[in-house]
């Protein structure tokens, strides 16, 4: 029987590829990011739920149990079906008293609870990535589609990349601190864990969405989605990543040290 289950992620660390393939299954549900503060400003609003002053930016839910309830309603149907969460996310949740913890996502008695955490050993290639994506506002490209600004983007700002050493270098430390923090909750939620490697999901994808398939209590025999996104990774990240190697050694920065 299929599991709940929660991605825990960082920003560009494979957890979209992870989440549309395991939707792409059809027997999971979508796994629809709840707690940005966008998401729970408009779904407050949406739900009824909104406190006065609410705004993107800064979300006001006026009853925080009734969000989640909704949220697990939306997310956990039949008993089945997952969400994604980042922990600058979970932050909000808590800081908005929706929710204390991991295990507070989930439906108290519903079945077997599974997180699955994606993670990059490439820190720098990630950091350049959420560097570019931040300025261009595409952060995913769906395999049908040209490249395009991603929903809830649309009136925002889309600038040319440049390189950025000291922005690079501090996306860096807050990847690492981050996952410190994951290695923390995840750990205090007791639930079991699967971890993917966006490199495992880039280089072997079948491989990696047959485990995570199994994690989440799918049978054997059901078929391994196609990829329904596509690498963005192209030579403007290669040339940003090779400079800041460069300019890390310039000034005596340990790159091994953010692995």
């Amino acid at each position: 029987m299929p599991r709940l289950y929660l991605v825990c992620a960082t920003p560009r660390s494979g957890s979209s590829l992870l989440c549309t393939g395991l939707e792409a299954t059809g027997l999971l549900g979508t796994s629809v990011e709840y707690f940005s503060r966008a998401a729970i400003h408009h779904n407050a609003v949406a739900w009824g739920m909104s406190d006065a002053g609410s705004m993107p930016s800064d979300p006001k839910v006026l009853t925080p149990k009734a969000y989640l309830d909704r949220v697990r309603d939306e997310t956990f149907r039949d008993e089945r079906g997952g969400t994604k969460v980042h922990l600058y996310q979970l932050q909000v949740a808590r800081r908005l008293r929706i929710a204390d913890g991991l295990r507070d996502l989930f439906p108290a008695a519903a079945g077997v609870h599974q997180l699955l955490r994606t993670r990059r050993r490439d820190v720098v290639g990630q950091a350049v990535s959420g560097h570019i994506a931040d300025a261009t506002r595409v952060y995913c490209h769906w395999a049908d589609k040209e490249p395009e600004i991603s929903p809830g983007y649309e009136g925002a700002t889309v600038l040319q990349p440049e390189y950025d050493f000291a922005a690079i270098t501090a996306r860096c430390l807050e990847i690492v601190e981050h996952e410190i923090a994951w290695d923390a909750e995840i750990a205090a939620s007791g639930l079991p864990c699967e971890t993917f490697w966006y490199e495992e999901l880039a280089t072997d994808y079948e491989a990696a969405m047959r485990r995570a398939m199994t994690a989440v209590g799918l049978a054997p025999d059901v078929p391994v989605p196609t990829p329904q996104l596509i690498r963005q990774a192209d030579a403007r990240n290669e040339e940003f990543v090779r400079r800041f190697h460069r300019d890390a050694h310039i000034e005596g920065l340990d790159v091994q040290a953010l692995a």
